[in-house]
């Protein structure tokens, strides 16, 4: 598949990204940050674009927490350290 075609696959997947982190993360940045990590994950991934409509939408959801998660991660060891140098 070509980039140009798989671009407008993920570009249907894009809100749902967004969706999905903003309910996760509760802040605008950093849900745009954890839509576009998975986003280019999935465009790495050419599996991804055999996949049937359901199958796609599973794994925009699994890989779209798999990013928050990694953010909320970073976050909170930030925060951490943060607090840390404050003592």
């Amino acid at each position: 598949m070509e980039l140009k075609d798989k671009g407008t696959v993920l570009k249907s997947y894009e809100a749902l990204c967004y969706r999905i982190a903003y309910f996760l993360l509760q802040k605008e940045a950093a849900a745009v940050e954890a839509a576009l990590l998975a986003l280019k994950e999935l465009l790495r991934d050419d599996a991804f674009f055999g996949c049937s409509e359901v199958a796609q939408r599973e794994r925009v959801k699994a890989e779209t927490i798999r990013q928050c998660l990694g953010l909320k991660r970073e976050i909170a060891e930030a925060e951490r350290g943060s607090a840390l140098i404050k003592m």
